[in-house]
């Protein structure tokens, strides 16, 4: 069995970011606080555990005075305020994508727009980013939401990081359908859409797919769903190696492997190595990635 890994795997630069800024706090300090998951990756949070991190349910639970970070969705705008009021020490990693959303938004408001944010109004990208916005803002997830956009209305539009470009466009026709002065600015992160192509364009080249990501990662249940069209059940997501199933690749010749953004590469480098047990062999004349994944974490 041939394995295309594809060139899209791993980190995405915000989360890598995160994890760095982090694991350099932690070689200097016994302990670091998060309010709830820096990244959306389970084994990683766990690792980062290991080394001091600790991950609390709400800012009330960060103790006053002590250390913590901003995760890398960044945080509600009241949660930063009781943190600040408890003199707690906080270290940005919010993603700069993330900001810009906000930032694009804000600028919209300034100049009399209403501002629409294309997204999951439960994840917390969109809570923390609608937070700080003072206006009028509306999270809207599908064209039924638009009905209460008059004519006469100034309507700006923008999107959470990793929602799909296709999807997007389509929201923003619809907009531009009901109200007579519309701006759009694409704030989608520029990773979200290379790995979707990625993923496209490995579809198209396996007869299975493994997709390695937290099941509470919005992007990575995205690239779930869009092989899911494709290949059915043989698209295969998981977040932990073990459960791999070796009956999953009876008869597959080609198995792509791709990952969502929040999944490091000592993850993937396991994966490899159960799928090399299996009779898998990475395709690198197949346009694979060509990291060696070390499986030391």
């Amino acid at each position: 069995m041939k394995i295309i890994v594809s060139p899209e795997i791993g980190f995405c630069f915000g989360v890598k970011r995160a994890v760095n800024m982090v694991e350099k706090l932690l070689s200097e300090l016994e302990e670091v606080y998060v309010v709830g998951s820096l990244i959306h990756n389970s084994l990683e949070m766990e690792r980062l555990r290991h080394k001091g991190l600790i991950s609390v349910k709400s800012a009330e639970d960060v103790p006053a005075g002590s250390i913590a970070v901003v995760r890398s969705h960044g945080l509600k705008k009241e949660e930063i305020g009781l943190l600040i009021k408890n003199k707690v020490k906080l270290i940005d990693t919010t993603c700069p994508f993330v900001k810009r959303v906000k930032s694009e938004a804000q600028r919209m408001l300034e100049k009399g727009y209403k501002v629409l944010l294309y997204g999951d109004p439960e994840h917390p990208e969109v809570q923390s980013v609608t937070s700080y916005l003072e206006g009028e803002v509306l999270v809207v997830r599908e064209e039924g939401d638009l009905d209460f956009i008059s004519i006469f209305d100034k309507i700006g539009l923008v999107s959470q990081t990793t929602q799909e470009l296709d999807a997007f466009i389509k929201m923003a026709i619809a907009v531009s359908r009901r109200a007579r002065e519309v701006r759009i600015v694409n704030t989608i992160c520029d990773a979200t859409v290379r790995r979707r192509r990625a993923l496209m364009d490995l579809i198209s080249r396996s007869d299975a797919l493994l997709i390695v990501g937290g099941k509470n990662s919005a992007n990575t249940g995205k690239l779930a769903s869009l092989s899911k069209k494709y290949l059915g059940e043989k698209t295969y997501h998981i977040e932990f190696p073990k459960e791999i199933s070796r009956g999953w690749f009876e008869g597959i010749e080609r198995l792509g492997l791709a990952s969502g953004a929040s999944t490091p590469d000592w993850q993937i480098g396991v994966v490899l190595a159960i799928l090399k047990k299996y009779g898998g062999e990475v395709c690198n004349e197949c346009g694979s990635d060509k990291r060696r994944y070390s499986l030391s974490h």
